[in-house]
């Protein structure tokens, strides 16, 4: 639900202090600090440091990311959908369409293959570099600003003003506030925010984050191939995991990260790619024909997003009470994977100044709508159940 090549913005230099100036951005991992010795933060922005010996710690503010203008347009389609997605649930009667709204609920993987993307691609550009990762106490900083304060809001307003869910103990209310409620074998969908299952899969990428970049280093040496080959078992977990929720009865924790983790794991692997061409000034000719035609993997998404319907079935079960089988319940997993990692991928691949898919997205009331989604998804729910 957020955050990401080469040299898109002009710097003014003099001789000592070396200052580097770019535009802050509010898309990325924030505004803080990053440890990088030897080296200009990877995101850019303002920073401070000696000439001569290697610097001990630098000052930067992330610039805006120019080479992905798409970003925000994506984030604003993830939302839309996540919205009408709901729909269904208020409208009166069960009109023919509603199967097809419901499905649009595949947003949320939008949001999960973006996080990876954006928060994973400082580390891998990091390891590809030889340098340290960025400041992991200002990452966390960072994140728990980013996701707490709205979220808090949106609770207690939409208990305590709209009168949508309940804190029905202390218990119950630190779980929510924390956003660890969904590894309650307890928790029940008529307490707090039923939209916010999505945000503790978020939050518990954000923990776990710096120790898989830490693993990947390790594994890996920090090569591009050694880096994808370690997120692909990531991958080959987050797909086991769902099968293991659609077939099984795994523990609770198990249908939270482990279960989401493939889209996340793919967006970590398109910022391995994106981070391979900006520090090694090439692109190659598969990443080329992959970039070449946005529309042929919309189109794909599409695909996937209808077939959620008429292969999964949906019409017979949802959202009207009933309940996915084992079969149906991974194959809407798989599918709604297909939609995240086809929606992102011609945004962060590619020359972004070609194709109507991506100058679409680069449209202003588009471009707001991505800025304010986070908001868009914490409120919907309360003000459309009101």
């Amino acid at each position: 639900m957020h955050p990401v090549p080469g040299e898109t913005h002009p710097r003014a230099t003099v001789e000592r202090p070396r200052i580097l100036l770019a535009r802050p951005d509010p898309q990325t991992l924030g505004r803080g600090r990053f440890r990088l010795s030897g080296l200009e933060p990877q995101d850019g922005g303002l920073t401070v440091s000696p000439l001569g010996d290697e610097p001990r710690r630098s000052l930067a503010i992330p610039r805006a990311h120019a080479a992905f203008p798409g970003l925000d347009g994506l984030r604003a389609i993830a939302a839309i959908g996540v919205v009408l997605c709901h729909i269904p649930g208020v409208w009166p009667g069960r009109p023919s369409w509603s199967p097809y709204l419901v499905e649009l609920r595949s947003g949320v993987e939008i949001f999960f293959v973006l996080s990876g993307f954006l928060l994973y691609r400082p580390f891998a550009l990091a390891q590809l570099r030889g340098v340290p990762f960025p400041s992991i106490r200002d990452y966390f900083v960072r994140r728990a600003f980013r996701i707490y304060p709205a979220y808090w809001v949106a609770l207690l307003g939409s208990v305590y003003l709209l009168g949508v869910g309940a804190l029905s103990t202390p218990r119950v209310a630190f779980l929510h506030l924390a956003l660890v409620h969904t590894y309650d074998p307890g928790y029940a969908i008529s307490q707090g925010l039923p939209i916010a299952w999505t945000l503790v899969v978020e939050v518990s990428f954000y923990c776990v984050l710096p120790l898989l970049a830490w693993g990947t280093r390790r594994a890996s040496g920090g090569r591009p191939v050694g880096q994808g080959a370690c997120i692909a078992v990531l991958v080959a977990v987050g797909v086991a995991s769902a099968a293991w929720v659609a077939f099984g009865s795994p523990p609770t924790f198990v249908l939270v990260l482990p279960a989401n983790l493939a889209p996340l794991a793919l967006g970590m692997l398109l910022a391995v790619v994106s981070a391979s061409i900006e520090t090694s000034g090439r692109e190659p000719t598969w990443v080329k024909r992959f970039g070449r035609w946005p529309a042929a993997w919309w189109l794909l998404a599409a695909f996937a997003w209808s077939a959620t319907v008429w292969l999964v079935d949906i019409p017979a079960v949802l959202p009207f009470g009933g309940h996915l089988t084992g079969k149906q319940r991974f194959a809407e997993s798989l599918l709604f994977t297909v939609v995240g990692i086809a929606m992102v991928l011609p945004a962060v691949l590619g020359d972004q100044e070609r194709g109507l898919i991506r100058r679409g997205l680069r449209l202003r009331p588009i471009v707001f709508l991505g800025v304010v989604s986070y908001g868009i998804y914490l409120w919907h729910y309360a003000v459309l159940v009101r």
